[in-house]
C-alpha cells in the first residue's frame, strides 16, 4: 500500500503551522499597543532603573530590620535587666530560693558548684546579704512549685528563669528539662524563654 494518498491529503488539512499559536495571535489583535504609548505601558523598573535598584534595595534592608527586631523583640521591647542588688529580703529570698533550687536538681551541690554559682550571682548583682540567702536556700532547699508560684505571684517569671540561667553550670538533659519546667510553670511562652537564653547563659 502506498503512503502517497495519505500524505496529499495531510498537507491540504487546514491547520496550526509550526510555531503558531491561535491563542496568542488572537491576544496580539485584540488589544495593540500604539507605539506612542508603548513608554507609558512600560513598567517603572524599565523607564528608571536607579529608582527600581534603590527601592529595592530599601525593601530588602526594612525586612532585615524587621526580622531582626521579631526575632528578638521581647529583649528590645522588654527588656529585662538582672540587677540582683535592687531586690529587697521578700524578692531576693525567692531568687536565691531558685539559684538553690536550679543547682539541687542537677545534682551539683558540693562546695565547689556552690561557690562558683555564688560568683556567677555576684556577677549579677547579687550582695553578700543574697549570698547569705543563697547558701541558706542551699541548706534547706524549698518546694520547686510553691517557690515558683510565688516568683509568678511576685511579677518574678522572667528574673526566676534568668537566674537559673546564671547559676546551672552545664547544659546537660537534666539541666534542660529542669529549666523547661520551670518555664511552664513560670507561664512563660518559647519567645521569652529564647530571649533569656541568649542574654543570660553563661
Amino acid at each position: 500500500m502506498s503512503f502517497e494518498w495519505l500524505w496529499r491529503r495531510a498537507a491540504n488539512e487546514a491547520g496550526p503551522r509550526d510555531g503558531h499559536v491561535a491563542e496568542l495571535e488572537a491576544l496580539r489583535f485584540s488589544d495593540p499597543v500604539p507605539k506612542e504609548g508603548a513608554a507609558a505601558r512600560a513598567p517603572a523598573s524599565l523607564r528608571n532603573p536607579a529608582q527600581a535598584r534603590r527601592a529595592l534595595l530599601e525593601e530588602r534592608l526594612a525586612a532585615k530590620l524587621l526580622g531582626a527586631h521579631l526575632d528578638n523583640r521581647f529583649q528590645t521591647s522588654s527588656p529585662l535587666v538582672l540587677n540582683l542588688g535592687h531586690y529587697g529580703e521578700v524578692h531576693s529570698a525567692i531568687l536565691m530560693g531558685v539559684a538553690a533550687g536550679a543547682l539541687v536538681a542537677v545534682g551539683e551541690t558540693n562546695a565547689a558548684a556552690r561557690l562558683q554559682a555564688a560568683e556567677r550571682l555576684r556577677k549579677a548583682g547579687a550582695e553578700d546579704r543574697q549570698i547569705a540567702a543563697f547558701e541558706t536556700a542551699m541548706a534547706r532547699p524549698a518546694a520547686l512549685a510553691p517557690l515558683l508560684d510565688s516568683a509568678v505571684s511576685a511579677g518574678l517569671s522572667g528574673q526566676a528563669y534568668a537566674v537559673a540561667l546564671v547559676v546551672q553550670p552545664r547544659r546537660t538533659d537534666l539541666a534542660r528539662l529542669h529549666l523547661a519546667y520551670m518555664a511552664a510553670r513560670l507561664k512563660l511562652g518559647p519567645e521569652i524563654v529564647g530571649s533569656l537564653t541568649r542574654r543570660f547563659r553563661t
